[in-house]
């Protein structure tokens, strides 16, 4: 538990990125700049071990299946899109260079990736000009009430592959979509933390 701290000196500033409104409601994403020594002295402070370097760019390819193929257009594909380009992916401690997926890559490069084959890893590392790639890759399972994400590739600690469920409440598959975007960036974040972490004996 902080004790108090007066957040007037710990933040820069503030810019509106994003903005909408209707009759009833207004929804903003706001970008915070925070000081970044004046954090530092306030974590020390309160001995909380933190971790500031940040990791190698990766390349993150957003792909939809629908009915177990790759969807390269359709109203999903461009929601999953525009979700992961709603998120401040370049300041992150884990940056994320957000990527449209190639036409040589096809249902078996997915099936490879979502089996744990390495050779697709091979193959995204040929296409994207790198060897640090992911694909978020979504499917929409309206029977079951879920939106199903795969993270698979690699990211800045090597070889990975998860699978998650996402449960879509009211019929809302938008909002499913948008958690499971933001959980997934959290995963690769948590990542990088874990062994950047180990010189505090871990977390």
């Amino acid at each position: 538990t902080l004790k108090d701290a007066d957040p007037q000196g710990l933040v820069d500033g503030f810019v509106v990125r994003s903005e909408r409104n209707s009759t009833t409601e207004y929804i903003a994403s706001l970008d915070f700049a925070f000081r970044p020594d004046a954090i530092r002295n306030l974590l020390r402070r309160e001995n909380i071990p933190f971790v500031e370097e940040q990791a190698p760019e990766v390349v993150l390819v957003a792909a939809v299946r629908e009915g177990g193929k790759l969807a390269r257009t359709g109203s999903i594909s461009s929601a999953w899109l525009d979700i992961w380009r709603d998120l401040d992916l370049k300041n992150a401690l884990t940056p994320l260079k957000l990527a449209e997926i190639k036409p040589f890559v096809h249902d078996d490069t997915l099936n490879m990736l979502i089996t744990g084959d390495d050779s697709a890893n091979r193959v995204l590392a040929s296409e994207y000009g790198g060897e640090n790639v992911i694909v978020a890759i979504a499917e929409v399972d309206r029977p079951a009430g879920r939106v199903h994400v795969t993270l698979a590739g690699r990211d800045a600690q090597g070889p990975f592959n998860l699978k998650r469920s996402y449960r879509i409440f009211g019929g809302d598959v938008g909002y499913a979509m948008e958690l499971a975007a933001v959980i997934s960036m959290g995963i690769v974040e948590g990542r990088w933390k874990a062994v950047k972490a180990e010189r505090y004996g871990g977390v």
